[in-house]
């Protein structure tokens, strides 16, 4: 019985804690981030060691700003997986404009023959567009 008792002391603090994070999180006091959705400049080379990417707010879409954009970028020998990342925060109301922000991503090496990995979809596939159609750039060289 002891541990029983230990278990309803430690939910009995949890429970008023957890209500504390919700009100500070709907005030927007407490933020964290979101994963965001994105997808690259159709007319990127892939001699280039730099591209943008067009990134969607999944929260509040007409308030993004490119500064509020964090990319993860984590290359391999055959992928380029890029993870967006947005504040996920009470903005107040939000219209569906469907707005995306240009982001500059610098890589170590150019693109070449390795593949674009959207990190923020489990596991990591090719970014896709609203419709669920993969939607990749044809290279130019």
């Amino acid at each position: 019985m002891p541990q029983v008792s230990y278990l309803l002391g430690k939910t009995k603090r949890l429970v008023p804690c957890t209500i504390l994070l919700m009100v500070l999180s709907s005030c927007g006091l407490v933020t964290g981030r979101e994963t965001a959705a994105w997808l690259p400049d159709p007319e990127f080379s892939a001699q280039n060691s730099s591209l943008i990417v067009f990134v969607t707010d999944p929260l509040c879409q007409d308030k993004l700003q490119a500064e509020d954009v964090k990319l993860t970028i984590t290359e391999s020998e055959a992928s380029v997986t890029i993870t967006a990342s947005v504040p996920n925060h009470s903005r107040g109301a939000c219209k569906a404009s469907g707005k995306s922000v240009p982001v500059q991503v610098e890589l170590k090496d150019p693109i070449g023959d390795r593949i674009l990995l959207d990190g923020g979809r489990n596991p990591p596939a090719p970014p896709v567009n609203d419709f669920g159609a993969v939607d990749m750039p044809i290279l130019t060289d």
